[in-house]
């Protein structure tokens, strides 16, 4: 349930043993209604079952929690804290509501999922991967886990008196927050997922037992401290890519460089290729940044033009010799020409397909041959593959036969369990577009675009980041990422 006053907020914890009550409940609008009702629903069977209401029924267990004091100077905590928790029912409270009715899940543990659900930092990227990786965090970092212990005792507090709740909370809150300013200030990456946990838990336990002011101030960090940490997407994934190498082409500047964030925010090492000098101070300024909010990751920038087969082939022995190996390449590069078709000199139709097709087909071919078992093979096409359009005869034509040379390749890389796939963009906001397009011609492909916009490359590095890892069953595929300015 929420108290909302002018001034603050003071979310609060209900515990309901009754059935009828839980229902009732879950028709408040102060209350998460959706979950309480869909509790409802499905534990009213279960209850239905003989004996199985008594999984309701309310008993307590005592917890004994053991700590060491984080705060130098400063009078200890006790070394031990007994509390007897109230078991079973069904909670309802103002972060994500589940029942409740294991008598041995620890409270700090219960708090501990809390962490990873509550709304500020939910998202529906992989929840799952996401929760299983806090468990460790919290047994290895003091800040994480005095601020569970805070949260918990104090909920605990709140809600119930016992005489062996023998600790200063006013204490406890500033040992939580000294630890956290101490690991900011010896961290040496930033921050990093613990320091990130121990923020948006104290973010919760203001929300709950404090004021308006300090649970904004928390959450304004908490979104500086994830902003640096690379997004919402990274979070909880970094070191999900430790060691592996990604050759991106066309890496320096728009969806090549969002592409190599999106690695290295989950701790890929990074070969990136681009093409001609006017390039060079955009990969300057890409490194500059990739080292500087990356530290541990080791990137590499590789000059070249891909359109001979011994160009490509001379990239792939440089980045093999430097990195060992290769995991990951994402082709990017491409090359746009809009002109009527009686217009097309032979000069133009031979660099269309020199840097749209031949060199994606030498890149597929080399990747074939020195990627890892288990590799991530990607080469961005265009969402024009599945349109016919004029003037642009000879852009969709030379990207075209990509789309061919990936399900072939995926055949044959099968047996090594490497994916191969294409990604077809829709017209992206980027200076590569532009330059050939009209006011009204810029317009009429906003307006067949979700939201009137053209296509982000921040709306396509995700989707190369997911092929890069929970994707991998993915395979011969051409991915249509769009906002439905095409569809097949």
């Amino acid at each position: 349930c929420y108290s909302i006053g002018t001034m603050q907020i003071a979310p609060r914890f209900v515990n309901s043993f009754d059935l009828n009550d839980i229902k009732t409940s879950s028709k408040q609008p102060s209350v998460r209604s959706h979950v309480a009702r869909y509790q409802w629903k499905t534990h009213k069977r279960a209850a239905q079952k003989k004996g199985a209401r008594e999984q309701f029924l309310p008993y307590r267990v005592e917890l004994s929690m053991g700590f060491q004091s984080g705060g130098a100077g400063n009078a200890s905590l006790e070394t031990e804290i007994r509390i007897p928790r109230l078991l079973g029912g069904c909670r309802v409270d103002p972060f994500r509501s589940y029942p409740v009715w294991k008598p041995y899940l620890p409270l700090v543990i219960d708090h501990l999922s809390m962490a990873v659900d509550i709304p500020e930092i939910d998202g529906p990227f992989n929840r799952g991967l996401l929760r299983t990786r806090w468990f460790s965090l919290a047994i290895s970092s003091n800040a994480l886990f005095l601020v569970i212990l805070l949260l918990s005792t104090s909920h605990y507090a709140a809600s119930h008196k016992h005489d062996k709740l023998k600790v200063d909370l006013f204490q406890l809150r500033y040992e939580a927050v000294w630890s956290i300013n101490q690991a900011l200030e010896t961290s040496h990456q930033t921050v990093d997922d613990t320091l990130i946990g121990a923020v948006a838990k104290m973010a919760s336990y203001e929300a709950m037992f404090g004021t308006l002011d300090t649970y904004d101030m928390h959450m304004q960090g908490l979104s500086r401290m994830i902003e640096l940490r690379g997004g919402l997407c990274s979070l909880g994934l970094n070191g999900l890519l430790q060691r592996i190498v990604a050759l991106i082409t066309g890496g320096a500047k728009n969806l090549g460089a969002d592409i190599a964030r999106e690695l290295a925010g989950l701790g890929a090492n990074l070969a990136l290729h681009y093409n001609s000098d006017s390039t060079k101070p955009d990969a300057v300024n890409l490194e500059n940044e990739l080292k500087q909010k990356f530290p541990s990751i080791n990137v590499i920038f590789y000059q070249g033009d891909l359109t001979t087969a011994s160009a490509v082939g001379k990239l792939f022995q440089d980045v093999v010799g430097d990195f060992r190996k290769v995991d990951i390449v994402v082709n990017t590069i491409g090359k746009v020409l809009k002109k009527p078709i009686t217009e097309i000199s032979e000069a133009e139709y031979d660099s269309m397909f020199a840097i749209n097709s031949k060199a994606a087909f030498f890149i597929l071919k080399e990747a074939a041959a020195h990627v890892t078992d288990g590799g991530k093979i990607i080469t961005i096409v265009t969402a024009l593959l599945a349109a016919f359009t004029g003037f642009y005869t000879s852009y969709a034509g030379s990207k075209a036969p990509v789309e061919h040379f990936t399900k072939g390749v995926s055949k044959e890389l099968q047996q090594r369990s490497i994916s191969v796939n294409a990604v077809a963009p829709g017209p992206m906001d980027t200076p590569f577009f532009y330059p050939q397009e009209s006011p009204e011609a810029v317009a009429f492909h906003k307006s067949n675009g979700m939201g009137n916009r053209l296509t982000k490359t921040t709306d396509i590095a995700p989707l190369v980041r997911f092929l890069c890892t929970e994707g991998a069953w993915i395979t011969g595929q051409t991915i249509f990422a769009n906002g439905g300015y095409t569809s097949r």
